[in-house]
């Protein structure tokens, strides 16, 4: 539309033809000359009824011609003004759809924008809460895994324990029982010790009595000899 509009505006009003491609056969004659020259060959005064008459066909196709021209002239202007008003139109509302569509594109943008930063939130939001999540997977992990070796170093202690209270135990039986022999031992010494000396006091004392006995009677037989003797003095 505006390349017509420009057609009609511009090549008319500058070349004065018809067409813009092709140039009017009105303008080939030198039109101001030949009716100048037209309107000073008649005398108004007298030749008013043949005025008319008088003017060749070739001055009337001249006239229609230029009439034609004028019409055209006004309708292409005309044309050209309906066209101009019509590209303003057309430009207003092209503007407008344009203004429209920015505003409605900056909308566009906007929400876009404000729904890729809810979203671009969301996801942040989602591996905080994931990664909060391994987080917290790990330390339950980590916890579980350090009760666990806890509970294998108690075990392990315990049974270390276990295994020297055992020893402990065991050693404390051998030694009671060691020291029980050897006390039984040293009670059936001092048992066989006495007995011993209770033996040896026995024989001692039975050789005492048997000494005593014999010089009892040794003392016994003297005396009765001294008897004897005093008696035979006598």
């Amino acid at each position: 539309m505006v390349f017509c509009y420009k057609i009609i505006t511009e090549s008319p009003s500058r070349s004065r033809c018809v067409s813009p491609r092709k140039a009017s056969p009105v303008g080939r004659f030198p039109l101001q000359n030949t009716v100048s020259s037209l309107v000073a060959s008649f005398d108004y005064e007298t030749d008013k009824g043949d005025i008319w008459d008088a003017i060749p066909d070739r001055d009337w196709r001249l006239l229609a011609a230029l009439a034609r021209k004028r019409e055209e002239d006004i309708e292409r202007e005309r044309l050209a003004e309906q066209f101009q008003k019509m590209w303003l139109k057309e430009k207003e509302e092209r503007e407008m759809v344009e203004t429209e569509s920015s505003e409605q594109y900056k909308k566009y943008l906007c929400k876009k924008r404000c729904r890729e930063q809810s979203y671009h939130e969301y996801k942040r939001m989602m591996r905080k809460a994931e990664q909060h999540a391994k987080t917290g997977q790990l330390v339950s992990c980590i916890r579980h895994k350090e009760q666990r070796a806890a509970d294998m170093l108690a075990w392990r202690e315990n049974r270390k324990r276990l295994a020297i209270t055992n020893a402990l135990s065991s050693w404390e039986t051998s030694l009671i029982r060691q020291e029980a022999e050897a006390v039984e031992a040293a009670k059936r010494a001092t048992f066989a010790a006495h007995n011993a000396l209770k033996d040896a006091r026995s024989v001692r004392i039975s050789k005492i009595k048997d000494s005593r006995t014999l010089r009892a009677r040794q003392l016994a037989a003297l005396t009765a000899q001294m008897r004897e003797a005093v008696r035979m003095a006598t």
